[in-house]
């Protein structure tokens, strides 16, 4: 069969941007590699598509230059969706929709640049630049025209101490050099060639789920676990699962150590890992939570222990309340024979920055149709009073690399938008079913 890269380089960005909600810290190359490798991307492939974020954003810097910020917005998205982890990248859009919103005073600009300086802060938390342009946000628009110019760099505003006659006005103009955020290399390290060949050998790895006394019922169902090991010598491991809560409690965080282990019981490698995090929709008693892993590693892996560390949790309620259905909306017509039923178990806002919301809700989508769902991919809607739309965010409740979402099961997620007017009602739109 004819490879297609421009699908294949879709799928990696796919997976890239899945990985971003759940990060804690920008990704090892390896783990980068593994990921162009799972989907099937050769070293060309790679090449080719990290030349093109680098196109798109020398355009965007020559653009920026003569403050065509329309134009520079258009090519730093194609560089973002191409590359959703590229911390520069995304930082520049940022900043470019600021510029804007210093020129123009959209209100959406302000907005966008707001939340993906805060994307670039889930990325790196201690991303400086990031949290300069937030503070600079927080200025009144006509301050913000007059301190910065596009070549200024990145500029710190600061309302200093009551003097004789008022508050006085000062900034500091700082130029931040940033040596790690580089343009990624054209010329990737190679990565062997994901195709199934001779000497490509996969196994199936038996996984034990370790779990301390005071929390039984937690299981794991729908367990995929593999070791591929490529023709190059390189092998990686690969598991894919549901974690089951039968427990009396609401799980709010899971961790658990990963041990690899060779066929003598020897441990060959540790990682910690969050199974469950804080950030994601708590997991009540009959939940699963869809969580999977990739990792390069020594061919000898024979058995893999995950083991429950640490729980956060509170008993479970008595009973639940059933929670308020809501109307799935389809971008398209809906395939046969599925069916997926949404219901809001929660839905709160508050106050934020400045006179800003934030609004987090947690979604429940039950597939009561009769066929597996292997893909589904929504697209959460902010609107106001007369339909137009206020922030828009897409967002995965199943991935392709997570075990199907079979009939009578449900998956959970919490969608959290910021940015928001007080007044705003939302919907959910199904973009991608598979």
């Amino acid at each position: 069969m004819t490879r297609q890269p421009e699908h294949l380089m879709q799928q990696y960005a796919e997976r890239l941007l899945q990985l971003r909600p759940n990060l804690r810290q920008l990704p090892e190359p390896a783990d980068l590699d593994a990921i162009a490798l799972d989907v099937g991307l050769s070293l060309d492939d790679l090449a080719l598509l990290r030349q093109r974020v680098e196109d798109h954003v020398t355009r965007a810097e020559g653009y920026s230059e003569f403050r065509r910020w329309d134009d520079a917005i258009a090519e730093l998205e194609q560089a973002t969706a191409l590359d959703p982890l590229n911390l520069k990248t995304l930082y520049q859009l940022a900043d470019t929709h600021r510029h804007r919103y210093t020129q123009r005073g959209k209100r959406r600009d302000r907005n966008a640049a707001a939340h993906l300086a805060h994307q670039c802060l889930q990325l790196d938390p201690s991303f400086r630049p990031a949290l300069v342009l937030l503070d600079e946000l927080e200025q009144p628009r006509g301050v913000l025209k007059w301190l910065r110019s596009p070549a200024a760099g990145f500029t710190a505003i600061m309302l200093v101490g009551l003097t004789g006659a008022g508050y006085g006005l000062w900034t500091a103009r700082h130029d931040i050099t940033l040596p790690w955020l580089e343009p990624t290399s054209v010329n990737p390290r190679p990565v062997p060639t994901p195709t199934v060949q001779s000497g490509t050998q996969e196994l199936k790895i038996p996984v034990e789920l370790i779990t301390p006394p005071e929390l039984p019922g937690l299981t794991l169902d729908q367990v995929t676990s593999r070791l591929t090991t490529y023709s190059s010598g390189k092998s990686f491991y690969k598991v894919k699962l549901l974690l089951v809560n039968e427990s009396d409690q609401e799980l709010e965080k899971v961790s658990a150590v990963l041990t690899l282990l060779d066929d003598r019981g020897k441990a060959i490698a540790t990682h910690n890992k969050a199974l469950l995090d804080t950030y994601e929709a708590p997991l009540r008693p009959g939940d699963r939570h869809a969580w999977d892993w990739l990792k390069e590693t020594q061919t000898s892996v024979s058995t893999v222990q995950i083991t429950v560390q640490t729980v956060e949790s509170v008993p479970a309620a008595t009973r639940y309340s059933p929670g308020r259905p809501i109307e799935l909306q389809w971008q398209t017509e809906p395939p046969a024979d599925v069916a997926i039923q949404l219901t809001e178990r929660r839905s709160g806002t508050r106050e934020s920055w400045g006179s800003n919301f934030s609004h987090e809700a947690e979604l429940v989508f039950e597939n009561v149709g009769t066929l597996p769902v292997r893909g589904l991919k929504v697209r959460v809607r902010h609107y106001d009073a007369a339909g137009d739309t206020l922030l828009s965010k897409e967002r995965y409740v199943v991935t392709g690399q997570d075990p199907s979402l079979l009939p009578g099961q449900s998956r959970r997620l919490k969608a959290l938008t910021t940015g928001l007017p007080q007044n705003f009602q939302y919907e959910v739109v199904v973009i991608e079913m598979k």
